[in-house]
């Protein structure tokens, strides 16, 4: 289900609430996406360490105010050199 941009932008400011963490081959504690509007999408470039090496599991969560809700999508990707 798509959202409208400006509810896109309303849930990065002023507080964050779509969040990315990656854990196994290269870890990231919860950081804040980005969006893209052109695109119509949520994204974050990660950068990997040279030790990265794996596979790794890439988890965004989304929460809800003024709910303690939150959904989350997780994908696991292998990490090659």
């Amino acid at each position: 289900m798509r959202i409208s941009h400006a509810e896109a932008q309303g849930l990065l400011a002023p507080t964050c609430r779509v969040k990315i963490e990656v854990s196994g081959g290269h870890t990231l504690a919860a950081q804040c996406m980005s969006y893209d509007a052109l695109k119509d999408q949520f994204f974050f470039n990660l950068k990997l360490a040279k030790s990265s090496m794996g596979m790794a599991t890439a988890k965004v969560i989304v929460s809800y105010p003024p709910f303690s809700t939150t959904t989350t999508k997780s994908v696991m990707f292998e990490i090659k050199k």
